[in-house]
């Protein structure tokens, strides 16, 4: 990768992807997706950046017709109110920089959404985040970053299980976050998101977690508790061992 297009993030490539697979443009061809988003970004002729498909599977269509979409809400039912223990635990939310640009989900007091995106803007105060599950590292590492800067407090991520296992964001998770919540696990069914129109959908076909960001551990035990297994990280442990 050139000196120029290291500087392009996969969130860059998100966005560039969404808006022209709302084009006209946008052909069934992976060479030919290749080649119209190279030239939105204005990667230099020749250049073996996008080569990867992983950078293709965001809000990429899939190969059955059906669109592949990360606009997957958090739920707020009976069954899953997860909105309503973030706040319990938060006390309120400051931010939510992963905010659908129609029909906002999450009672944040400011919100950031693919259009005016998180990454021009500092996060500051209590923060909560379902990111696109199809890449949610460049979204977990700004998190991290401004938590400990100290500009954000608190917050909670919405998360694959699978995020845990993964080098980067397992890493990240590992590194800065006190506990997480597998949620359903012994207690209920996974988590049943909402769609772009407002259903809610079946119970997911893959493991959630809750990943807790704070000093304020044992409050986001008390209340997430009742919806599956809380357990703290080792950096937490280890504060509880030396103290």
């Amino acid at each position: 990768m050139n000196k120029f297009t290291s500087a392009i993030t996969l969130y860059d490539v998100a966005r560039a992807v969404r808006f022209l697979s709302e084009s006209d443009k946008w052909t069934a061809s992976v060479s030919e997706r290749r080649l119209l988003l190279s030239n939105h970004l204005g990667v230099p002729k020749g250049s073996k950046f996008l080569n990867s498909e992983d950078c293709l599977k965001i809000w990429h269509p899939k190969k059955n017709g059906e669109s592949e979409t990360d606009e997957w809400y958090t739920p707020n039912t009976t069954e899953h109110p997860v909105i309503d223990l973030v706040k319990a635990v938060l006390g309120k939310i400051d931010l939510d920089p992963c905010s659908p640009i129609n029909n906002p989900i999450i009672p944040a007091k400011q919100r950031f959404t693919i259009a005016d995106s998180c990454f021009d803007h500092e996060w500051n105060g209590k923060v909560y985040m379902n990111p696109p599950f199809s890449g949610p590292l460049p979204f977990l590492e700004r998190l991290c970053f401004f938590y400990e800067n100290g500009q954000v407090p608190e917050a909670i991520a919405c998360l694959k299980s699978g995020t845990q296992a993964n080098k980067g964001t397992g890493g990240l998770i590992l590194k800065h976050a006190s506990a997480i919540c597998q949620w359903g696990a012994g207690k209920s069914s996974r988590l049943a998101f909402v769609n772009a129109q407002g259903e809610v959908k079946k119970n997911s076909d893959f493991d959630c977690i809750l990943v807790y960001f704070g000093k304020n551990w044992r409050v986001f035990d008390y209340h997430f508790r009742q919806y599956g297994h809380v357990m703290p990280t080792q950096k937490t442990i280890d504060v509880l061992l030396r103290s």
